[in-house]
């Protein structure tokens, strides 16, 4: 029986990386895609070369709440997600997976490439 490769996409943690450290122990994790950077995915005991990190997204919403440039223009928020649909979006066209977990919220593009190409996918709500 084949096994399926499966990809994880949290922006942040959630209980996701804990998700990722299952599938990991399995053999069936492929990439958990986070906002956050690798190390972080470290703490749990998820293997650097299985995380893609965009970090980037992470630091641009980390500077805009420090500014409290969110509190004036909640509109901001809206770059922060879109950098990491984008960042995902391009991921996901080139993954061999066959199963995309994701995270309501920034996954809408990346769910349609995913059953575009025929992978499996299932939506988690935070």
């Amino acid at each position: 029986m084949k096994k399926f490769k499966v990809d994880v996409s949290v922006i942040g943690r959630f209980h996701a990386f804990n998700l990722a450290k299952s599938l990991q122990d399995k053999n069936i994790l492929n990439k958990l895609f986070t906002s956050l950077p690798k190390y972080r995915a470290a703490d749990f005991d998820i293997k650097r070369e299985n995380v893609i990190s965009c970090w980037w997204c992470e630091i641009l919403i980390r500077v805009l709440r420090k500014f409290k440039l969110l509190d004036k223009n909640p509109s901001k928020s809206y770059w922060y997600h879109h950098c990491y649909m984008n960042a995902l979006n391009r991921y996901t066209k080139k993954t061999n997976a066959d199963i995309f977990i994701c995270f309501a919220g920034v996954s809408l593009d990346a769910i349609k490439i995913a059953k575009d190409k025929g992978m499996i996918t299932i939506l988690e709500r935070g």
